[in-house]
């Protein structure tokens, strides 16, 4: 497929070498996204796996007709923002300059996944297992570290001890590909393991006490199982839920589920709203805008918790819009074609309606949470699609 997109007489020894190694290149950038101790050495990775071959591979880029029509949502999406984060701004532009290089740095990791996929060394499903499995492995090493050579209690919220410090995005990774994942072994009959991974995601969940998570786990399995063609559905469906009923109601009881107090989600909403309506409602606040946002009671929270409401406070409906309509189109054709990580699209999505901020920033856990899934099901309906159909 590579050789039908690229015209290989006019590219270099070297490009022809980084079209071959991206694939390597961008799981090594995942795998370093997980190992790093430090954001910074993150970023680093970044820049040398992914971002030098990709400047490097700009001629092949500029040529490739089959990469400009697939970008092109993306570019759409980002410059959208990008342009209403201006408004308000008075001589903040170093803060302007930072969120440039934030976009520029998403294009160029959304460009890696168009190579990687069609380059036919990784598949869609081999990284959604990837994704999935390097997930668990990071729990796995953070319980040992954190349970056992930090000597915390068993009963305290398990946090990541890597690059990817949060617990709750940590546990959106679990749904999403888990959701993923399982869809492709009920397609395949391969029901012990179906259980086996629908287990190791709730063993985990429990420790990371991620209600966003949950909530998103249940969503996206209960949308998966209904729109799957598979056998014992219903047997499948009533097993899954009943677990995840007993499961809800024993971290009720004896974790710490109902136990971290409110998490003010409505108020917090209904404030980002009026924000957003206080500044444009059509162009949003943008950079010019103040931090924060206060409810009520007079707690004052980072942002809105929310991915749409972030974007609608950014860039009003101008902006929200430039993003609803081509995620909404994504989907809609992702999940009639090979639909297992257009599941997982969905269920990040439900996760980040709970917990999400802005989506356009230095490498980070949102990026394989919402990005990586978006730009694989793209690549699905672009390119995957249309020539299974010509074959």
């Amino acid at each position: 497929m590579q050789n039908e997109q690229v015209n290989k007489s006019s590219e270099t020894d070297l490009q022809r070498f980084l079209l071959k190694t991206i694939p390597y290149m961008l799981l090594a950038f995942v795998f370093f996204m997980y190992a790093a101790p430090t954001s910074k050495l993150a970023n680093i990775g970044f820049y040398l796996l992914v971002l030098l071959p990709m400047l490097l591979m700009v001629p092949s880029l500029i040529k490739d007709k089959g990469y400009g029509r697939y970008i092109c949502p993306f570019i759409i999406i980002i410059t959208v923002w990008l342009l209403l984060m201006v408004v308000g701004l008075d001589a903040e532009w170093g803060v302007f300059g930072k969120r440039l290089r934030h976009a520029f740095y998403v294009l160029v990791f959304i460009s890696a996944i168009y190579y990687a996929l069609s380059s036919r060394l990784v598949s869609v499903n081999q990284l959604i297992s990837y994704m999935f499995w390097l997930t668990v492995a990071y729990s796995v090493v953070s319980m040992a570290v954190y349970y056992g050579w930090y000597g915390r209690s068993l009963n305290a919220r398990l946090i990541p001890v890597l690059r990817l410090d949060s617990p709750i995005f940590v546990a959106d990774l679990l749904s999403v590909y888990g959701v993923s994942l399982i869809y492709l072994m009920l397609q395949k009959n391969k029901y012990l393991q179906v259980f086996l991974v629908f287990s190791v995601i709730l063993f985990l969940q429990y420790f990371y006490n991620a209600r966003s998570a949950l909530v998103a786990l249940c969503l996206g399995l209960f949308v998966m199982l209904m729109m799957s063609h598979i056998q014992y559905k219903k047997t499948i469906f009533l097993i899954i839920f009943v677990l995840l009923g007993g499961y809800l109601v024993l971290s009720a009881y004896y974790g710490n589920l109902l136990h971290r107090g409110g998490s003010y989600r409505i108020d917090i909403w209904m404030s980002g709203i009026e924000k957003a309506l206080d500044c444009s409602l059509w162009f949003g606040c943008g950079l010019g805008g103040e931090q924060g946002i206060s409810i009520a009671d007079g707690n004052v929270f980072q942002h809105a918790h929310n991915i749409f409401i972030v974007h609608l406070i950014n860039t009003g409906i101008v902006g929200l819009l430039t993003l609803l309509v081509p995620l909404a189109y994504i989907f809609a054709k992702g999940w009639k074609g090979e639909p297992a990580i257009a599941f997982g699209l969905l269920t990040g999505i439900v996760a980040l309606f709970f917990d999400g901020k802005e989506l356009i920033t230095n490498p980070n856990s949102l990026w394989f949470i919402f990005w990586l899934p978006l730009a694989q099901v793209y690549w699905q309906v672009k390119v995957a699609l249309p020539y299974k159909r010509a074959q």
